[in-house]
């Protein structure tokens, strides 16, 4: 029942029940005592006790009363001492004084009961910390010596649900503080154990999450991976996503990514080890490593790149998001099937943050990344196209969709001598994936996808085209036929 609980209790001494576990029950609630007096009869039996009314400890008694009960319980009362052998008798005799005392001393034996509380998380892998007891879980064995410990350690139990999450929260975060990679990658594991649960989310600490995060910086590339994955969990629920910015996870997360495209990796996937003399953990990782520790990296990022609080400092690290767009690129060193899977993670990531957010539309136009967003519709060699042009083109028409709707962003666009290249970037996209749905042609298989895509195009050059006639040169008489020759086309 609610409110009770039960202390495991090991009789070393007993040739009954000696290294057997027993279940001393500790109840807040009185009427439930008399179920255990068959128990406790039966212990004492076995114990070579007599037999007496014995009733569980409540909670909240004193330490010296939890012991007497205890060892009442099993047979060994503190209170009782027995006399061994013959007492010796001294007889005083005071003349003076007429008086005559006499003393007898005779040697008792009896039980001292000591409490020993198990550590419940115990690894002798951790080291000692004596400034932060929540953090030490050296120690296989504690000792109660005083009532305030007793009071301090029954005040809690049993464990609820949110109080057993924080203990595991200290175990986790003392495993990441520690230098051992093993121990780190553990600690990071089980922070994704966790934060695959959106109901664990609530229990987690700033201070636990700030330990996740500074493992997206540490040298090593599974812990790396494992505290990304960690970070994408947590990055689902509103509370967890901004303590993740306030403790800097995007700009940790933007950072590791930018460090993995300069990652020396071998092109067809091989293991490529140490050289002689050179530590293995510095060995550069292979492709498939790399493009995991991306995909985690990417994942985290994108999931907290919904929240406007956590765009601010992406921002302002980078307020052109060239690392977004070189994810969205053709990279060389990379193969199918990830290449394509990076490009469209990256481009929907890019996307989602211009169509949310007008500062990230207006940075992207003031600080001369625009011409490279519409790089990435351009036409390309099948060959060099290295996958995922088609989605990473569809973001890209979505994302301006939305961008010409913006009035401001517009105005920068059309004084930036811009808004002509974009109408003639995206009218070129229209024409191609009109031309793809032809039935003679293969190029776009997917014939839903390709109408999306066109949908997109189409509403961005509608867009585009508006404020491109009001600049100078405006519309040309070339780019006005192709458009009389697609929508005749369209309506046949």
């Amino acid at each position: 029942m609610p409110g009770n609980f039960v202390v495991d209790v090991r009789l070393k001494e007993n040739d009954t029940l000696a290294g057997q576990v027993l279940q001393l029950p500790v109840l807040r609630d009185a009427g439930l005592a008399k179920l255990h007096q068959r128990t406790a009869q039966t212990l004492q039996t076995a114990a070579g006790a007599e037999q007496a009314e014995v009733a569980a400890p409540p909670a909240g008694s004193s330490l010296v009363h939890f012991l007497t009960q205890a060892g009442k319980y099993f047979g060994k009362d503190p209170t009782k001492w027995e006399a061994v052998g013959q007492g010796k008798v001294d007889v005083i005799e005071e003349e003076a004084a007429g008086k005559r005392t006499i003393r007898t001393t005779t040697i008792c034996w009896g039980n001292k009961l000591s409490l020993l509380v198990s550590t419940p998380f115990h690894d002798p892998r951790l080291p000692a910390n004596a400034n932060d007891p929540d953090l030490d879980f050296s120690q296989a064995q504690i000792e109660l010596n005083t009532e305030a410990d007793w009071q301090k350690f029954t005040a809690d139990q049993p464990w609820s649900q949110t109080t057993r999450r924080h203990k595991i929260g200290f175990l986790l975060k003392a495993k990441l503080l520690t230098g051992d990679a093993a121990l780190q990658l553990e600690g990071a594991h089980g922070m994704w154990e966790l934060s695959v649960n959106k109901a664990h989310h609530a229990d987690m600490i700033e201070d636990l999450l700030e330990a996740l995060v500074a493992q997206l910086a540490g040298p090593d590339l599974q812990v790396v991976q494992a505290a990304a994955a960690a970070v994408w969990g947590c990055a689902t629920s509103s509370r967890t996503r901004h303590l993740l910015t306030e403790i800097g996870a995007v700009e940790a997360l933007l950072s590791m990514l930018q460090k993995t495209l300069t990652l020396d990796s071998s092109a067809s996937g091989a293991v490529v080890g140490a050289s002689a003399g050179q530590d293995a953990s510095s060995a550069p990782p292979q492709q498939s490593e790399r493009d995991q520790l991306q995909g985690f990296l990417l994942g985290a990022l994108s999931v907290l790149l919904v929240d406007g609080a956590c765009r601010a400092p992406l921002l302002a690290a980078e307020p052109g998001l060239p690392t977004l767009i070189k994810l969205c690129s053709r990279l060389p060193g990379y193969s199918q099937p990830w290449q394509g899977e990076r490009r469209t993670l990256a481009a929907r990531t890019l996307c989602s943050c211009i169509q949310r957010d007008g500062q990230v539309r207006r940075s992207i136009i003031t600080s001369g990344s625009l011409p490279a967003i519409m790089a990435l519709m351009q036409k390309t060699p099948e060959s060099e196209s290295g996958g995922g042009d088609t989605a990473v083109c569809f973001c890209m028409a979505a994302a301006l969709a939305g961008l010409i709707l913006d009035e401001e962003a517009m105005e920068v666009v059309v004084q930036r001598q811009e808004a002509a290249p974009l109408f003639e970037n995206c009218l070129s996209l229209l024409a191609r994936t009109l031309e793809s749905l032809e039935p003679q042609e293969q190029e776009l298989t997917d014939r839903d996808t390709a109408v999306k895509l066109a949908e997109a195009a189409g509403q961005a050059v509608w867009g585009s085209a508006y404020h491109t006639i009001a600049t100078p040169g405006g519309i040309k008489a070339a780019q006005i036929s192709l458009l009389s020759h697609m929508a005749l086309h369209t309506i046949e």
